[in-house]
């Protein structure tokens, strides 16, 4: 599902920084969710830099009391170690977080993958994961409609991420291609759509499997 007919960029307070999570650690109308029981899901966010798929993810994690496990953070993290810039840190960022995402299952705990996941191995990856923890997964795929937000967004972008270096608007062009053909089951959502309307759409979608939870 594709929200349609907003004009207004209310999916982040800072326009020029989507992927920022709010600094009171609020979701937009403070709604939750009951955090998931027996049975945790593994949510899988997917979407190019920028798109705000980060908000999404922090506001669907804070109402179902879950933790996030964002890959950009990691890889920067590995470069702080001392890794250089020649290897390959950005695979080696979604291995480290599937393995904290599988110790979270385990624990029982619904978990958040932040990542573009727009290469196919990628997204087989957290399949192959939900499968090995025997837990049902489920994309939310976030795109911004309009190009020229979208592009203002990735210059403007700072996260406080040490020396991770941002990806470029060619980079991220290149990318776009990784989703064509995308057929596995995924919510849709527009950026460009209200904050707390995207919030609902997601929580809706994820609720099926929370009660079944219970």
């Amino acid at each position: 599902m594709i929200p349609t007919g907003a004009t207004a960029d209310p999916l982040d307070p800072d326009p020029q920084d989507p992927d920022r999570h709010d600094p009171d650690g609020t979701t937009p109308t403070g709604m939750t969710a009951d955090p998931p029981a027996s049975r945790p899901l593994l949510i899988v966010m997917a979407g190019l830099p920028g798109s705000g798929k980060s908000t999404l993810a922090g506001d669907v994690a804070r109402a179902l009391a879950a933790p996030v496990l964002a890959v950009d953070p990691i890889e920067a993290a590995l470069y702080r170690s001392g890794i250089e810039r020649d290897q390959p840190a950005g695979l080696a960022a979604y291995v480290v977080a599937e393995a904290l995402a599988a110790e979270q299952l385990a624990l029982g705990m619904t978990v958040v993958i932040d990542a573009v996941n727009d290469a196919v191995p990628a997204r087989q990856q957290w399949i192959d994961l939900a499968q090995r923890s025997g837990v049902e997964v489920r994309f939310l795929e976030v795109r911004c409609s309009d190009e020229r937000v979208h592009r203002a967004r990735l210059r403007a972008r700072q996260r406080n991420l040490g020396d991770f270096r941002e990806p470029t608007l060619e980079s991220v062009e290149q990318r776009r291609a990784g989703f064509d053909g995308w057929v596995q089951p995924r919510l849709r959502l527009d950026a460009m759509a209200d904050r707390a309307h995207n919030l609902r759409a997601a929580l809706l979608y994820l609720e099926r499997d929370i009660r079944m939870a219970e």
